[in-house]
């Protein structure tokens, strides 16, 4: 069975499709042309809630054609309510039973109509309150007050875990009632609460990934990506959610719009992107955002209000048109992907607080080439190569990993941390490093790096001075391999990615990524290159450049996904062509040759067959995507 394409119509798309036939019968058009088979219909948002009468005769318009279902943006907020959030004015407090009580009835009113709701991703906590204050000091019996509590959430990881409790403990009670009650009205109902892409927050916000599973009857993800993020993310938060609610995972949904507080549209290449992303993370259902603007109508203009006409005049004739030629690819490719992936793993743990420095790296190193995934810890397994960043460390027992067998990968901020005693004196080996004066330099401006064969920079028409660290004080006892050294304007080396043996695992030290947005775009491709060899002993795939000048060009917005299918995504979000060598390993990827390319678009110029390893050299469509089997 095919994944199944959905449409949530919010509240306002409702009314307009309740008011004007002639935009509903444009939009069924629309939808049985791409091939949707459902439609989310809502009932609030924004303080407004349809009557039952309204949302029983848009379901019954609906149903002639489509499979039907209820959708609510509860959490979010609107004039006559209770208090909101003062950072973003949308976001209700449901700390204030004016508002739960709200979001009750809309719940409620929609499992009377609808066997299946779906909860907007404003469902969380999102107000700081002289009401959550006064819990945290009865309950946990510290003393503080709203001030300090803003202060401190910036700066302390126990103030940071009382808020995250604290938060939790709100949403989850206030969920059971709202899930309780529509269960009582309805008990075939299945609710299901779609959480956002801004996955780093969810614990502070209150959304336990397991806690909200085991409430809810299912959990729907956002792809998201917006301008100026990376793409890549839309792929893995899926596998990433996936790792903490198994099964009930339900589907995904990404919408057209450019982001918080920016009322324009993405452009249509961004939009594609998650709609491929969606597709590749191997789901039942993906669903669009929101409704009405997908189809071809000019609203009458407000001269009086012009934000009001900035939002909504606008078209997405060019966004429907790349969905037109990107889903018939997508279908005939999806029988080849699955849910398990190869690649490096990032551990499923919910951090309490959005590092500055390791923040989403995933979504960086992902779109870099390099292929991940995510895995609870206890899931980890010898042979496997895991990412530990600097705000896990708390989690994670380095030693424990080792001693079975499970290979490290440190980002920057995570190897200073250690070799600052973060986690003891004794963990400071395992960054290769001298105990007794671990570190150098905190940051090092290179010009140049070396692999101590070749010099590299990418000084045409840009500043060139690259920042990395911290640079350590080897300890001249351990096995250590250095791939890549920085050179600073004095000509002096400094191991900028190295490798250090722990018996039957590895630690592989990257302090290159102090800065990952200038590592993705601005640093020679000698740099990136050498983390993909590092990695590459561990996953048994990378890609390498096959540019004709590699040190003056970049392999970099290109993303691999390595499925267990022995199909190999390549997806390269460059406006541009791109030419670049896919090199798997025969025995680690199970292979013994290279079967093709399914689409088309990544053409192989070149297939060689050395040894262990199959090299495709390979041109690849610019803004493309395709899968190349193995056999």
């Amino acid at each position: 069975m095919g994944t199944k394409l959905a449409l949530y119509i919010a509240l306002p798309s409702v009314d307009a499709l309740l008011r004007d036939l002639r935009k509903f019968d444009a939009l069924v058009s629309l939808l049985k042309r791409l091939g949707f088979e459902k439609v989310y219909l809502e009932n609030y948002r924004d303080g407004k809630l349809l009557s039952e009468n309204e949302m029983a005769r848009i379901r019954d318009m609906f149903e002639k054609e489509f499979s039907v279902a209820g959708g609510v943006a509860i959490g979010t907020w609107g004039p006559g309510m209770g208090r909101n959030a003062d950072f973003w004015s949308v976001c209700a407090c449901i700390d204030d039973e004016r508002n739960v009580g709200l979001f009750e009835k809309a719940v409620v009113q929609q499992a009377k109509i609808f066997d299946e709701v779906l909860i907007d991703d404003f469902w969380a906590n999102w107000c700081y309150s002289n009401e959550g204050v006064e819990y945290l000091n009865k309950s946990f019996g510290v003393s503080l007050t709203l001030p300090s509590l803003r202060r401190l959430l910036m700066v302390d990881d126990e103030v940071r875990r009382l808020w995250s409790e604290y938060s939790k403990t709100l949403l989850a009670n206030a969920s059971r009632r709202i899930y309780d009650s529509a269960k009582a009205v309805n008990n075939n109902v299945r609710v299901v609460l779609k959480v956002a892409e801004w996955r780093e927050h969810f614990l502070h916000r209150g959304l336990d990934l397991p806690l909200m599973a085991k409430i809810f009857d299912g959990i729907y993800v956002g792809t998201e990506s917006r301008e100026g993020t990376k793409r890549f993310g839309s792929l893995f938060i899926i596998d990433y959610v996936r790792a903490f609610v198994g099964e009930k995972l339900r589907g995904v949904w990404f919408d057209s719009y450019n982001g918080l507080g920016i009322s324009t549209t993405m452009s249509p290449e961004t939009f594609e992107e998650q709609l491929w992303y969606s597709f590749l993370g191997k789901v039942d259902e993906i669903t669009f955002f929101q409704g009405v603007e997908y189809i071809d109508f000019v609203v009458e203009e407000h001269k009086h209000d012009m934000r009001s006409l900035f939002i909504m005049d606008e078209s997405r004739r060019e966004h429907i048109a790349h969905v037109e030629r990107s889903l018939p690819l997508l279908r005939s490719v999806e029988n080849l992907l699955t849910e398990e992936k190869i690649g490096v793993v990032s551990p499923a743990i919910q951090p309490l607080w959005s590092d500055p420095y390791d923040g989403y790296i995933e979504d960086v190193l992902g779109s870099m080439g390099i292929p991940l995934t995510a895995k609870p810890i206890d899931k980890l397994r010898q042979g496997d190569v895991v990412l530990v960043k600097r705000h896990i460390l708390k989690y994670v027992d380095l030693f424990d990993l080792l001693r079975k067998g499970v290979n490290i990968v440190l980002t920057a901020a995570a190897t200073e941390s250690i070799a600052r005693g973060a986690l003891g004196y004794d963990a400071i080996s395992v960054v290769g490093a001298d105990i007794d004066e671990p570190i150098l330099h905190s940051v090092v401006e290179a010009v140049a790096f070396t692999d101590g064969k070749t010099y590299a920079d990418r000084s045409h028409r840009r500043p060139y001075v690259y920042a990395f660290g911290p640079v350590l004080k080897m300890d001249r006892s351990a096995s250590i391999k250095v791939l890549l050294y920085g050179v600073d304007e004095r000509g002096w080396k400094y191991p900028a990615i190295y490798v250090v043996d722990h018996g039957n695992a590895k630690v592989v030290v990257a302090t290159i990524t102090r800065n990952s947005l200038a590592y993705l775009h601005q640093f020679p491709e000698i740099a990136r290159q050498a983390l993909r060899d590092a990695l590459y002993s561990f996953i048994g795939v990378k890609i390498e450049s096959r540019a004709r000048d590699p040190n003056s060009s970049e392999t970099s917005d290109i993303a691999v996904v390595v499925y267990k299918s022995r199909s190999i995504a390549l997806v390269n979000n460059n406006l541009y062509n791109n030419y670049l060598g896919l090199v798997v390993n025969k025995k680690m990827f199970g292979v013994s040759n290279f079967a093709g390319s399914e689409l088309g678009a990544a053409k192989a110029v070149n297939v060689e067959d050395i040894g262990e390893e199959i090299r495709v050299d390979v041109k690849i469509a610019r803004h493309s995507f395709d899968l190349m089997r193995f056999g």
